[in-house]
Protein backbone atom coordinates (compact mmCIF):
# COMPACT_ATOMS: atom_id res chain seq x y z
CA UNK A 1 0.00 0.00 0.00
CA UNK A 2 2.83 2.41 0.76
CA UNK A 3 4.23 1.85 -2.73
CA UNK A 4 0.80 2.47 -4.22
CA UNK A 5 0.40 5.80 -2.45
CA UNK A 6 3.95 6.81 -3.36
CA UNK A 7 3.26 6.11 -7.02
CA UNK A 8 0.13 8.25 -6.94
CA UNK A 9 2.06 11.03 -5.24
CA UNK A 10 4.82 10.93 -7.87
CA UNK A 11 2.26 11.03 -10.68
CA UNK A 12 0.49 14.05 -9.22
CA UNK A 13 3.66 15.96 -8.47
CA UNK A 14 4.97 15.29 -11.95
CA UNK A 15 1.94 17.15 -13.30
CA UNK A 16 2.48 20.28 -11.24
CA UNK A 17 5.27 20.60 -8.72
CA UNK A 18 4.54 22.74 -5.70
CA UNK A 19 7.71 23.34 -3.74
CA UNK A 20 9.56 26.10 -1.96
CA UNK A 21 12.63 27.41 -3.69
CA UNK A 22 15.40 26.92 -1.10
CA UNK A 23 17.30 29.91 -2.45
CA UNK A 24 14.38 32.35 -2.39
CA UNK A 25 11.55 31.14 -0.16
CA UNK A 26 10.54 34.62 1.08
CA UNK A 27 8.07 32.99 3.47
CA UNK A 28 8.43 35.59 6.20
CA UNK A 29 8.42 38.54 3.78
CA UNK A 30 5.22 37.37 2.08
CA UNK A 31 3.54 36.59 5.39
CA UNK A 32 4.38 40.11 6.53
CA UNK A 33 2.55 41.53 3.51
CA UNK A 34 -0.64 39.81 4.68
CA UNK A 35 -0.21 40.30 8.42
CA UNK A 36 -3.37 42.40 8.86
CA UNK A 37 -5.40 39.82 6.91
CA UNK A 38 -3.92 36.71 8.53
CA UNK A 39 -6.56 36.29 11.25
CA UNK A 40 -9.77 34.30 11.62
CA UNK A 41 -11.56 37.56 12.46
CA UNK A 42 -10.77 39.11 9.06
CA UNK A 43 -11.24 38.22 5.41
CA UNK A 44 -8.03 37.26 3.66
CA UNK A 45 -6.40 35.99 0.51
CA UNK A 46 -4.85 33.04 -1.27
CA UNK A 47 -1.49 33.35 -3.04
CA UNK A 48 0.35 31.27 -5.61
CA UNK A 49 3.67 31.99 -7.33
CA UNK A 50 4.98 30.23 -10.43
CA UNK A 51 8.56 30.18 -11.68
CA UNK A 52 10.31 28.10 -14.34
CA UNK A 53 7.31 25.87 -14.98
CA UNK A 54 6.51 25.12 -11.33
CA UNK A 55 4.34 26.43 -8.54
CA UNK A 56 7.07 27.44 -6.10
CA UNK A 57 4.92 29.11 -3.44
CA UNK A 58 1.37 28.69 -2.20
CA UNK A 59 -0.20 30.06 0.95
CA UNK A 60 -3.49 31.22 2.44
CA UNK A 61 -4.41 33.93 4.93
CA UNK A 62 -7.52 34.91 6.86
CA UNK A 63 -11.10 33.61 6.76
CA UNK A 64 -13.28 32.43 3.93
CA UNK A 65 -16.30 32.69 6.23
CA UNK A 66 -16.27 35.13 9.15
CA UNK A 67 -19.53 33.91 10.69
CA UNK A 68 -18.11 30.41 11.22
CA UNK A 69 -14.44 31.45 11.19
CA UNK A 70 -13.59 29.02 8.42
CA UNK A 71 -10.01 29.68 7.29
CA UNK A 72 -9.10 30.10 3.64
CA UNK A 73 -7.56 26.86 2.34
CA UNK A 74 -6.04 25.60 -0.90
CA UNK A 75 -9.57 24.56 -1.95
CA UNK A 76 -11.23 27.92 -1.25
CA UNK A 77 -12.88 29.26 -4.39
CA UNK A 78 -12.95 32.98 -5.15
CA UNK A 79 -15.16 34.79 -7.62
CA UNK A 80 -12.78 35.83 -10.42
CA UNK A 81 -14.89 38.48 -12.19
CA UNK A 82 -12.94 40.02 -15.10
CA UNK A 83 -9.98 37.65 -14.66
CA UNK A 84 -12.14 35.13 -16.52
CA UNK A 85 -11.90 37.26 -19.69
CA UNK A 86 -8.57 35.67 -20.59
CA UNK A 87 -10.12 32.21 -20.38
CA UNK A 88 -12.91 33.23 -22.77
CA UNK A 89 -10.36 34.76 -25.15
CA UNK A 90 -8.18 31.64 -24.99
CA UNK A 91 -11.18 29.43 -25.79
CA UNK A 92 -12.01 31.52 -28.87
CA UNK A 93 -8.39 31.36 -30.06
CA UNK A 94 -8.42 27.60 -29.47
CA UNK A 95 -11.37 27.26 -31.85
CA UNK A 96 -9.62 29.53 -34.35
CA UNK A 97 -6.49 27.35 -34.20
CA UNK A 98 -8.73 24.40 -35.09
CA UNK A 99 -10.05 26.25 -38.15
CA UNK A 100 -13.58 26.50 -36.76
CA UNK A 101 -13.90 30.29 -36.82
CA UNK A 102 -12.07 33.45 -37.85
CA UNK A 103 -11.48 36.45 -35.63
CA UNK A 104 -12.58 38.61 -38.57
CA UNK A 105 -15.99 36.93 -38.78
CA UNK A 106 -19.01 39.18 -38.33
CA UNK A 107 -20.59 38.11 -35.04
CA UNK A 108 -24.01 37.97 -36.72
CA UNK A 109 -22.74 34.86 -38.53
CA UNK A 110 -23.02 33.04 -35.19
CA UNK A 111 -25.47 35.33 -33.38
CA UNK A 112 -28.27 36.20 -35.83
CA UNK A 113 -30.26 37.65 -32.91
CA UNK A 114 -27.70 40.44 -32.63
CA UNK A 115 -29.10 43.76 -33.97
CA UNK A 116 -27.41 45.44 -36.93
CA UNK A 117 -25.82 48.71 -35.84
CA UNK A 118 -24.83 49.70 -39.38
CA UNK A 119 -21.21 48.59 -39.34
CA UNK A 120 -19.95 45.04 -38.72
CA UNK A 121 -18.75 43.91 -35.32
CA UNK A 122 -16.20 41.10 -35.49
CA UNK A 123 -15.12 38.42 -33.02
CA UNK A 124 -11.85 40.34 -32.71
CA UNK A 125 -13.76 43.42 -31.55
CA UNK A 126 -15.47 41.40 -28.81
CA UNK A 127 -12.18 40.11 -27.38
CA UNK A 128 -10.45 43.51 -27.41
CA UNK A 129 -13.31 45.61 -25.97
CA UNK A 130 -13.51 47.69 -29.15
CA UNK A 131 -17.04 46.55 -30.12
CA UNK A 132 -18.97 49.59 -28.84
CA UNK A 133 -21.86 47.51 -27.45
CA UNK A 134 -23.47 48.91 -24.28
CA UNK A 135 -22.61 47.14 -21.04
CA UNK A 136 -25.36 44.67 -20.14
CA UNK A 137 -24.74 44.90 -16.37
CA UNK A 138 -25.19 48.69 -16.35
CA UNK A 139 -28.31 48.33 -18.52
CA UNK A 140 -29.72 45.76 -16.10
CA UNK A 141 -29.10 48.14 -13.21
CA UNK A 142 -30.88 50.91 -15.13
CA UNK A 143 -33.70 48.48 -15.89
CA UNK A 144 -34.35 48.09 -12.18
CA UNK A 145 -32.30 45.02 -11.31
CA UNK A 146 -30.60 45.14 -7.93
CA UNK A 147 -26.97 44.10 -7.47
CA UNK A 148 -28.05 41.28 -5.15
CA UNK A 149 -30.40 39.79 -7.74
CA UNK A 150 -29.33 36.49 -9.28
CA UNK A 151 -29.42 36.94 -13.04
CA UNK A 152 -29.13 34.45 -15.90
CA UNK A 153 -27.27 34.45 -19.19
CA UNK A 154 -30.59 34.55 -21.08
CA UNK A 155 -31.71 37.69 -19.24
CA UNK A 156 -28.45 39.48 -20.05
CA UNK A 157 -28.61 38.44 -23.71
CA UNK A 158 -32.24 39.58 -23.96
CA UNK A 159 -31.15 43.11 -23.11
CA UNK A 160 -28.25 43.06 -25.59
CA UNK A 161 -30.36 41.61 -28.41
CA UNK A 162 -33.01 44.28 -27.77
CA UNK A 163 -30.65 47.23 -28.27
CA UNK A 164 -31.35 49.77 -31.00
CA UNK A 165 -27.88 51.37 -31.15
CA UNK A 166 -24.33 50.91 -29.94
CA UNK A 167 -22.26 53.50 -28.07
CA UNK A 168 -19.75 53.93 -30.89
CA UNK A 169 -18.79 52.15 -34.12
CA UNK A 170 -16.70 49.01 -33.68
CA UNK A 171 -12.95 49.61 -33.86
CA UNK A 172 -13.19 53.34 -33.17
CA UNK A 173 -12.13 53.25 -29.52
CA UNK A 174 -11.39 50.99 -26.59
CA UNK A 175 -13.88 50.77 -23.72
CA UNK A 176 -13.81 47.91 -21.22
CA UNK A 177 -17.18 46.19 -21.36
CA UNK A 178 -18.33 42.73 -20.28
CA UNK A 179 -20.95 42.48 -23.04
CA UNK A 180 -18.25 41.50 -25.53
CA UNK A 181 -16.96 38.69 -23.32
CA UNK A 182 -20.48 37.34 -22.78
CA UNK A 183 -21.22 37.36 -26.52
CA UNK A 184 -17.86 35.68 -27.22
CA UNK A 185 -18.84 32.86 -24.86
CA UNK A 186 -22.09 32.45 -26.82
CA UNK A 187 -20.09 32.14 -30.05
CA UNK A 188 -17.95 29.44 -28.41
CA UNK A 189 -21.12 27.48 -27.66
CA UNK A 190 -22.51 27.90 -31.18
CA UNK A 191 -19.26 26.88 -32.89
CA UNK A 192 -18.37 23.97 -30.58
CA UNK A 193 -21.87 22.53 -30.38
CA UNK A 194 -21.64 22.37 -26.58
CA UNK A 195 -22.55 24.79 -23.86
CA UNK A 196 -19.84 27.31 -23.09
CA UNK A 197 -19.26 25.87 -19.61
CA UNK A 198 -19.01 22.31 -20.96
CA UNK A 199 -16.49 23.43 -23.57
CA UNK A 200 -14.10 25.19 -21.17
CA UNK A 201 -14.42 22.43 -18.57
CA UNK A 202 -13.59 19.62 -20.99
CA UNK A 203 -11.15 21.46 -23.27
CA UNK A 204 -9.31 23.66 -20.73
CA UNK A 205 -9.98 22.98 -17.05
CA UNK A 206 -9.72 19.18 -17.05
CA UNK A 207 -6.57 18.92 -19.23
CA UNK A 208 -4.86 21.48 -16.98
CA UNK A 209 -6.03 19.72 -13.78
CA UNK A 210 -7.97 22.83 -12.70
CA UNK A 211 -10.29 20.66 -10.61
CA UNK A 212 -11.43 23.52 -8.36
CA UNK A 213 -12.51 25.85 -11.15
CA UNK A 214 -16.26 25.99 -11.85
CA UNK A 215 -18.97 28.21 -13.25
CA UNK A 216 -22.14 28.95 -11.31
CA UNK A 217 -25.24 26.95 -12.13
CA UNK A 218 -28.77 28.30 -12.55
CA UNK A 219 -30.47 25.21 -11.13
CA UNK A 220 -28.10 24.83 -8.20
CA UNK A 221 -26.12 27.86 -7.06
CA UNK A 222 -24.18 25.83 -4.47
CA UNK A 223 -20.43 26.29 -4.96
CA UNK A 224 -18.52 24.08 -2.54
CA UNK A 225 -15.76 25.79 -0.54
CA UNK A 226 -16.81 29.17 -1.89
CA UNK A 227 -15.45 32.19 -0.05
CA UNK A 228 -17.90 34.77 1.20
CA UNK A 229 -17.52 38.41 0.16
CA UNK A 230 -16.99 41.23 2.66
CA UNK A 231 -16.40 44.93 2.98
CA UNK A 232 -15.22 46.97 5.93
CA UNK A 233 -17.71 49.31 7.61
CA UNK A 234 -15.83 51.14 10.35
CA UNK A 235 -14.35 48.53 12.66
CA UNK A 236 -16.67 45.78 11.47
CA UNK A 237 -16.97 43.69 8.34
CA UNK A 238 -20.25 43.17 6.52
CA UNK A 239 -21.41 40.70 3.88
CA UNK A 240 -21.38 41.80 0.25
CA UNK A 241 -23.27 39.07 -1.57
CA UNK A 242 -23.65 40.80 -4.90
CA UNK A 243 -23.91 39.37 -8.42
CA UNK A 244 -22.65 41.59 -11.21
CA UNK A 245 -22.49 38.80 -13.81
CA UNK A 246 -25.14 36.22 -14.72
CA UNK A 247 -24.91 33.29 -12.31
CA UNK A 248 -24.00 30.90 -15.16
CA UNK A 249 -21.27 33.28 -16.35
CA UNK A 250 -19.66 33.72 -12.93
CA UNK A 251 -16.37 31.84 -12.57
CA UNK A 252 -14.95 30.58 -9.29
CA UNK A 253 -11.42 29.28 -8.83
CA UNK A 254 -8.53 28.84 -6.42
CA UNK A 255 -5.09 30.43 -6.43
CA UNK A 256 -3.38 27.15 -7.28
CA UNK A 257 -5.78 26.43 -10.14
CA UNK A 258 -5.09 29.86 -11.60
CA UNK A 259 -1.38 29.12 -11.21
CA UNK A 260 -1.92 25.95 -13.28
CA UNK A 261 -3.70 28.10 -15.85
CA UNK A 262 -0.72 30.44 -15.93
CA UNK A 263 1.77 27.59 -16.32
CA UNK A 264 0.08 26.67 -19.59
CA UNK A 265 1.32 29.93 -21.09
CA UNK A 266 4.95 28.93 -20.59
CA UNK A 267 4.62 25.32 -21.73
CA UNK A 268 1.21 24.78 -23.31
CA UNK A 269 -0.56 21.47 -22.73
CA UNK A 270 -3.69 23.05 -24.22
CA UNK A 271 -3.26 25.14 -27.35
CA UNK A 272 0.18 25.96 -28.75
CA UNK A 273 2.83 28.67 -28.68
CA UNK A 274 1.34 30.48 -31.68
CA UNK A 275 -1.94 30.79 -29.79
CA UNK A 276 -0.12 32.03 -26.69
CA UNK A 277 1.72 34.68 -28.72
CA UNK A 278 -1.62 36.03 -29.96
CA UNK A 279 -2.72 36.49 -26.35
CA UNK A 280 0.14 38.99 -25.93
CA UNK A 281 -0.27 41.12 -29.09
CA UNK A 282 -1.88 44.56 -28.55
CA UNK A 283 -4.79 45.23 -30.87
CA UNK A 284 -5.10 48.32 -33.06
CA UNK A 285 -8.05 50.59 -33.77
CA UNK A 286 -9.42 51.53 -37.17
CA UNK A 287 -7.04 54.50 -37.40
CA UNK A 288 -4.01 52.30 -36.67
CA UNK A 289 -3.52 53.50 -33.09
CA UNK A 290 -3.15 51.05 -30.21
CA UNK A 291 -5.91 50.07 -27.81
CA UNK A 292 -4.89 51.80 -24.61
CA UNK A 293 -6.25 50.31 -21.44
CA UNK A 294 -5.81 52.02 -18.08
CA UNK A 295 -3.18 54.55 -19.15
CA UNK A 296 -1.05 55.22 -22.19
CA UNK A 297 1.55 52.55 -21.39
CA UNK A 298 -1.13 49.89 -20.86
CA UNK A 299 -2.45 48.10 -23.94
CA UNK A 300 -5.47 45.87 -24.29
CA UNK A 301 -4.70 42.41 -25.64
CA UNK A 302 -6.94 39.36 -25.87
CA UNK A 303 -8.67 39.04 -22.51
CA UNK A 304 -5.97 40.89 -20.57
CA UNK A 305 -3.58 43.85 -20.60
CA UNK A 306 0.12 44.34 -21.23
CA UNK A 307 2.11 47.05 -19.50
CA UNK A 308 5.67 47.57 -18.24
CA UNK A 309 6.55 47.12 -14.60
CA UNK A 310 9.93 48.41 -13.50
CA UNK A 311 11.35 47.80 -16.95
CA UNK A 312 9.84 44.31 -17.37
CA UNK A 313 7.11 43.13 -19.69
CA UNK A 314 3.97 42.36 -17.70
CA UNK A 315 0.72 40.66 -18.76
CA UNK A 316 -2.04 41.31 -16.24
CA UNK A 317 -5.73 41.19 -15.45
CA UNK A 318 -7.70 42.11 -12.36
CA UNK A 319 -11.19 41.35 -11.18
CA UNK A 320 -12.91 43.66 -8.77
CA UNK A 321 -16.55 43.32 -7.81
CA UNK A 322 -17.66 44.62 -4.45
CA UNK A 323 -16.21 42.15 -1.91
CA UNK A 324 -13.67 40.50 -4.20
CA UNK A 325 -10.27 41.73 -5.29
CA UNK A 326 -8.40 39.40 -7.62
CA UNK A 327 -5.23 39.91 -9.63
CA UNK A 328 -3.04 37.76 -11.87
CA UNK A 329 0.21 38.85 -13.52
CA UNK A 330 2.72 37.12 -15.78
CA UNK A 331 6.26 38.21 -16.52
CA UNK A 332 6.86 35.99 -19.59
CA UNK A 333 10.50 36.89 -20.17
CA UNK A 334 11.32 35.89 -16.57
CA UNK A 335 9.07 32.81 -16.72
CA UNK A 336 7.40 34.12 -13.58
CA UNK A 337 3.87 34.76 -12.44
CA UNK A 338 1.85 35.58 -9.35
CA UNK A 339 -1.80 35.06 -8.39
CA UNK A 340 -3.49 36.85 -5.50
CA UNK A 341 -7.19 36.24 -4.80
CA UNK A 342 -8.85 38.17 -1.97
CA UNK A 343 -12.35 38.35 -0.49
CA UNK A 344 -12.58 41.90 0.85
CA UNK A 345 -13.35 45.14 -0.96
CA UNK A 346 -10.70 46.77 1.21
CA UNK A 347 -7.98 44.36 0.13
CA UNK A 348 -5.63 45.51 -2.65
CA UNK A 349 -4.73 42.34 -4.53
CA UNK A 350 -2.66 44.07 -7.21
CA UNK A 351 -0.54 45.92 -4.67
CA UNK A 352 0.18 42.71 -2.75
CA UNK A 353 0.97 40.79 -5.93
CA UNK A 354 3.46 43.37 -7.15
CA UNK A 355 5.21 43.45 -3.78
CA UNK A 356 5.61 39.68 -4.10
CA UNK A 357 6.99 40.17 -7.61
CA UNK A 358 9.46 42.69 -6.18
CA UNK A 359 10.85 39.99 -3.87
CA UNK A 360 11.44 37.42 -6.60
CA UNK A 361 12.43 39.71 -9.48
CA UNK A 362 14.55 42.33 -7.72
CA UNK A 363 17.68 41.23 -9.58
CA UNK A 364 15.90 41.58 -12.89
CA UNK A 365 14.78 45.08 -11.95
CA UNK A 366 18.37 46.04 -11.22
CA UNK A 367 19.40 44.80 -14.69
CA UNK A 368 16.67 46.91 -16.26
CA UNK A 369 17.49 49.82 -14.04
CA UNK A 370 17.95 52.37 -16.82
CA UNK A 371 14.32 52.06 -17.89
CA UNK A 372 12.96 52.74 -14.41
CA UNK A 373 11.79 56.29 -13.75
CA UNK A 374 14.43 58.01 -11.61
CA UNK A 375 12.81 61.31 -10.66
CA UNK A 376 9.98 60.07 -8.46
CA UNK A 377 7.87 62.79 -6.89
CA UNK A 378 8.08 63.02 -3.09
CA UNK A 379 6.69 65.39 -0.45
CA UNK A 380 9.87 67.45 -0.86
CA UNK A 381 8.59 68.44 -4.30
CA UNK A 382 5.27 69.78 -2.93
CA UNK A 383 4.83 73.56 -2.89
CA UNK A 384 2.93 75.81 -0.51
CA UNK A 385 0.21 77.87 -2.20
CA UNK A 386 -1.97 80.47 -0.54
CA UNK A 387 -5.71 80.02 -0.06
CA UNK A 388 -6.53 82.56 -2.84
CA UNK A 389 -4.13 80.74 -5.18
CA UNK A 390 -5.95 77.47 -4.48
CA UNK A 391 -9.47 78.91 -4.56
CA UNK A 392 -9.20 80.03 -8.18
CA UNK A 393 -9.10 76.36 -9.25
CA UNK A 394 -12.21 75.36 -7.31
CA UNK A 395 -15.40 74.67 -9.20
CA UNK A 396 -17.12 72.24 -11.55
CA UNK A 397 -15.57 70.81 -14.70
CA UNK A 398 -17.24 68.99 -17.59
CA UNK A 399 -15.71 66.24 -19.74
CA UNK A 400 -17.44 66.59 -23.10
CA UNK A 401 -16.08 63.39 -24.66
CA UNK A 402 -17.35 61.06 -21.94
CA UNK A 403 -20.17 63.23 -20.52
CA UNK A 404 -19.25 63.43 -16.85
CA UNK A 405 -18.64 66.11 -14.25
CA UNK A 406 -15.79 66.45 -11.77
CA UNK A 407 -15.31 69.01 -9.01
CA UNK A 408 -12.33 70.64 -7.35
CA UNK A 409 -13.03 71.43 -3.69
CA UNK A 410 -11.02 73.28 -1.05
CA UNK A 411 -10.99 71.89 2.49
CA UNK A 412 -8.60 72.56 5.38
CA UNK A 413 -6.22 74.42 3.10
CA UNK A 414 -5.99 71.55 0.58
CA UNK A 415 -7.52 70.89 -2.83
CA UNK A 416 -9.48 67.70 -3.49
CA UNK A 417 -10.42 66.07 -6.80
CA UNK A 418 -14.06 65.02 -6.27
CA UNK A 419 -15.67 62.24 -8.32
CA UNK A 420 -18.61 61.29 -6.12
CA UNK A 421 -19.57 60.99 -2.47
CA UNK A 422 -16.77 59.12 -0.69
CA UNK A 423 -14.63 59.04 -3.81
CA UNK A 424 -12.17 61.93 -3.86
CA UNK A 425 -8.41 62.37 -3.93
CA UNK A 426 -6.17 64.87 -2.20
CA UNK A 427 -4.09 67.10 -4.49
CA UNK A 428 -0.64 68.51 -3.78
CA UNK A 429 0.89 71.37 -5.83
CA UNK A 430 4.23 70.87 -7.57
CA UNK A 431 3.98 74.17 -9.46
CA UNK A 432 1.66 77.20 -9.58
CA UNK A 433 -0.85 75.34 -11.76
CA UNK A 434 0.09 71.64 -11.58
CA UNK A 435 -0.94 69.19 -8.88
CA UNK A 436 -0.43 65.49 -8.26
CA UNK A 437 -2.70 63.00 -6.55
CA UNK A 438 -0.96 62.29 -3.25
CA UNK A 439 -2.08 58.63 -3.36
CA UNK A 440 0.09 58.05 -6.47
CA UNK A 441 2.02 61.20 -7.43
CA UNK A 442 4.13 59.49 -10.09
CA UNK A 443 1.09 58.32 -12.09
CA UNK A 444 -1.62 60.98 -11.77
CA UNK A 445 -1.45 64.73 -12.21
CA UNK A 446 -3.84 67.62 -12.79
CA UNK A 447 -2.88 70.78 -14.65
CA UNK A 448 -5.00 73.92 -14.86
CA UNK A 449 -4.74 76.03 -18.02
CA UNK A 450 -6.44 79.08 -19.52
CA UNK A 451 -7.08 78.76 -23.27
CA UNK A 452 -8.91 81.68 -24.92
CA UNK A 453 -12.09 82.03 -22.86
CA UNK A 454 -11.94 78.49 -21.45
CA UNK A 455 -10.59 77.33 -18.12
CA UNK A 456 -9.36 73.75 -18.46
CA UNK A 457 -8.52 71.06 -15.96
CA UNK A 458 -6.30 68.46 -17.64
CA UNK A 459 -6.23 65.13 -15.82
CA UNK A 460 -3.14 63.16 -16.89
CA UNK A 461 -2.53 59.50 -16.29
CA UNK A 462 0.41 57.16 -16.91
CA UNK A 463 4.11 56.93 -16.17
CA UNK A 464 5.25 60.41 -15.24
CA UNK A 465 1.63 61.46 -14.85
CA UNK A 466 1.40 63.06 -18.29
CA UNK A 467 0.91 60.38 -20.95
CA UNK A 468 -2.87 59.92 -21.17
CA UNK A 469 -4.91 63.13 -20.89
CA UNK A 470 -8.54 63.97 -20.16
CA UNK A 471 -9.69 67.52 -20.87
CA UNK A 472 -12.35 69.04 -18.62
CA UNK A 473 -13.82 72.51 -19.09
CA UNK A 474 -14.86 74.68 -16.15
CA UNK A 475 -18.46 75.84 -16.06
CA UNK A 476 -20.92 77.50 -13.69
CA UNK A 477 -23.39 75.18 -12.04
CA UNK A 478 -27.06 75.93 -12.72
CA UNK A 479 -29.34 76.19 -9.71
CA UNK A 480 -33.11 75.72 -9.59
CA UNK A 481 -35.53 76.71 -6.85
CA UNK A 482 -38.17 74.29 -5.57
CA UNK A 483 -40.83 75.56 -7.97
CA UNK A 484 -38.53 75.15 -10.98
CA UNK A 485 -37.51 71.62 -9.89
CA UNK A 486 -41.20 70.60 -9.73
CA UNK A 487 -41.37 71.06 -13.51
CA UNK A 488 -39.12 67.98 -13.90
CA UNK A 489 -41.34 65.63 -11.88
CA UNK A 490 -43.48 62.89 -13.41
CA UNK A 491 -43.44 59.30 -14.67
CA UNK A 492 -40.79 58.34 -17.23
CA UNK A 493 -40.94 55.09 -19.23
CA UNK A 494 -38.14 53.37 -21.18
CA UNK A 495 -39.68 51.00 -23.72
CA UNK A 496 -36.32 49.49 -24.64
CA UNK A 497 -35.63 48.40 -21.03
CA UNK A 498 -39.26 47.98 -19.95
CA UNK A 499 -38.74 50.13 -16.86
CA UNK A 500 -40.64 52.98 -15.21
CA UNK A 501 -39.10 55.66 -12.98
CA UNK A 502 -40.93 58.28 -10.96
CA UNK A 503 -39.36 61.69 -10.41
CA UNK A 504 -40.82 63.53 -7.42
CA UNK A 505 -40.02 66.22 -4.91
CA UNK A 506 -38.87 65.04 -1.47
CA UNK A 507 -37.59 67.45 1.18
CA UNK A 508 -37.10 70.13 -1.46
CA UNK A 509 -34.96 67.91 -3.71
CA UNK A 510 -35.69 66.22 -7.03
CA UNK A 511 -35.68 62.50 -6.29
CA UNK A 512 -35.71 59.40 -8.50
CA UNK A 513 -37.83 56.49 -7.31
CA UNK A 514 -38.23 52.92 -8.55
CA UNK A 515 -40.44 50.30 -6.90
CA UNK A 516 -37.47 47.94 -6.34
CA UNK A 517 -34.60 50.29 -5.56
CA UNK A 518 -33.54 52.92 -3.04
CA UNK A 519 -34.55 56.50 -3.87
CA UNK A 520 -31.74 58.86 -4.84
CA UNK A 521 -31.43 62.59 -5.50
CA UNK A 522 -30.49 64.15 -8.83
CA UNK A 523 -29.00 67.64 -8.94
CA UNK A 524 -28.72 70.11 -11.83
CA UNK A 525 -25.38 71.10 -13.31
CA UNK A 526 -26.46 72.73 -16.59
CA UNK A 527 -29.76 73.87 -18.03
CA UNK A 528 -32.07 70.80 -18.23
CA UNK A 529 -29.13 68.55 -17.31
CA UNK A 530 -28.77 66.68 -14.02
CA UNK A 531 -26.41 64.25 -12.37
CA UNK A 532 -26.52 61.83 -9.42
CA UNK A 533 -24.39 59.51 -7.30
CA UNK A 534 -25.93 56.47 -9.07
CA UNK A 535 -23.36 55.41 -11.70
CA UNK A 536 -26.10 54.11 -14.01
CA UNK A 537 -28.10 57.36 -13.71
CA UNK A 538 -25.34 59.96 -13.54
CA UNK A 539 -25.97 62.00 -16.70
CA UNK A 540 -29.60 62.99 -17.28
CA UNK A 541 -30.69 65.31 -20.08
CA UNK A 542 -34.34 66.39 -20.22
CA UNK A 543 -36.05 66.85 -23.58
CA UNK A 544 -38.65 69.54 -24.30
CA UNK A 545 -41.32 69.87 -27.01
CA UNK A 546 -41.80 72.96 -29.19
CA UNK A 547 -43.86 74.62 -26.46
CA UNK A 548 -41.09 74.16 -23.93
CA UNK A 549 -42.78 71.40 -21.97
CA UNK A 550 -40.73 68.41 -20.81
CA UNK A 551 -41.73 65.31 -22.78
CA UNK A 552 -38.90 62.91 -21.93
CA UNK A 553 -35.34 62.43 -20.75
CA UNK A 554 -32.16 60.74 -21.91
CA UNK A 555 -29.72 58.81 -19.75
CA UNK A 556 -26.31 59.12 -21.39
CA UNK A 557 -23.22 57.36 -20.01
CA UNK A 558 -20.03 55.97 -21.52
CA UNK A 559 -21.21 52.44 -20.64
CA UNK A 560 -24.62 52.47 -22.29
CA UNK A 561 -24.71 55.31 -24.78
CA UNK A 562 -28.13 56.96 -24.77
CA UNK A 563 -31.33 55.41 -23.38
CA UNK A 564 -34.58 57.33 -23.86
CA UNK A 565 -37.40 57.64 -21.29
CA UNK A 566 -40.74 59.07 -22.45
CA UNK A 567 -42.77 61.17 -20.01
CA UNK A 568 -46.19 59.63 -19.44
CA UNK A 569 -49.45 61.50 -19.09
CA UNK A 570 -50.58 61.03 -15.48
CA UNK A 571 -54.08 62.47 -16.02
Amino acid sequence: MKTHYSTIFLILTSLVVIAQNPEQPFDKEIEALFSEWNQLETPGAAVAVVKSGKIIYSNQFGSANLEHQIPISTDTKFQLNSVQNQIVAFAVLLLESQGKLSLEDNIQKYLPEMPDFGKPITVHHLLTHTHGIPNFSTLQRLAGWEVKDIKTREQALEIIYGLSANVYDAGVRYRFCDSGTLLASEIIAKVSGNSFTDFVETQIFKPLYMTNTVYGNVENSLIRNRSNMYSNSGENFKNENYFNYPIDFTLYSTAEDMARWMLNFGSPKVGNLDLIKKMYIPATLNDGSSTHGYGSSTYAVYGQFTSPYKGLKRIEQNGRNYGFMTYIAQFPEQDFGVVVLGNSLNFHAEGAALKIADLFLKNDFIKEKTTVKKDSITENDFMKLSIPELQKFCGSYWNKESSYMRKINLRDGKLYYYRSEGNESELAPISKNTFVLTEDPDSYSIRFEQKSDKELMIFAWGEGGNEFQYFNEKFDLVTYDTKQLTEFTGLFWCENLNVLYKLLMQDGMLTVSHNRGVDFVITPYKSDKFTSEAYYFDNIEFERDKKGNINGLWIRTTNIGGQYFKKLDES
